[in-house]
């Protein structure tokens, strides 16, 4: 049975023993994903993908000075346009003091604060001093203990919804809220 066949050897793929079958098979995706994309582009696509062109600019011709433009005579107006908008100014000297700040006179509210603030020799820190301290008194005790609980630290039923929560009925307000987003 086997005689009559002729017998067909596989040749080992050049590419597939010099490339890893991962990379392989990467590639062969790659290569459909490229060629399904051009083929079923739209014209929105195909134009979007253009790159974009800038107008071409017209090439500027070089200016030629005309008798227009030598007869011209700018007016005023132009004329102080074209001056800067703060004059120059000589150097100025910055140790000099100016008259009015030597003829000051401080008023009594500025001469009241400057002056310096007067601290009590004793103590700098407010409150009782550790000498004068007894300890705690009996309201930070009260604050300090635990409020204790109908049943125990800990609840017995974490998860057991509220009889009350049972019983609330959402307002309309909760409702519209509670309805998804179409």
């Amino acid at each position: 049975m086997g005689s009559d066949l002729p017998r067909v050897r596989k040749q080992p793929a050049p590419l597939r023993s010099l490339i890893p079958a991962r990379k392989l098979l990467q590639l062969n995706n790659r290569i459909v994903r490229a060629l399904n994309f051009y083929s079923t582009a739209s014209d929105r696509l195909k134009e979007l993908a253009k790159s974009k062109h800038r107008p071409e600019q017209c090439e500027a011709k070089p200016w030629k000075l005309t008798s227009a433009m030598k007869s011209f005579e700018p007016s005023d107006r132009l004329l102080s346009l074209a001056c800067h908008r703060t004059p120059f100014k000589e150097h100025h000297d910055p140790y000099r003091i100016s008259s009015s700040a030597l003829l000051y006179q401080a008023t009594p509210r500025i001469l009241r604060l400057a002056e310096p603030h007067k601290k009590e020799e004793g103590r700098a820190v407010k409150g009782p001093s550790r000498q004068d301290w007894n300890g705690p008194t009996r309201r930070i005790w009260e604050l300090a203990r635990p409020r204790v609980r109908e049943d125990g630290i800990y609840r017995r039923t974490p998860f057991k919804v509220s009889e009350r929560a049972l019983r609330a009925k959402p307002s309309p307000r909760v409702l519209k809220l509670a309805e998804p987003r179409m």
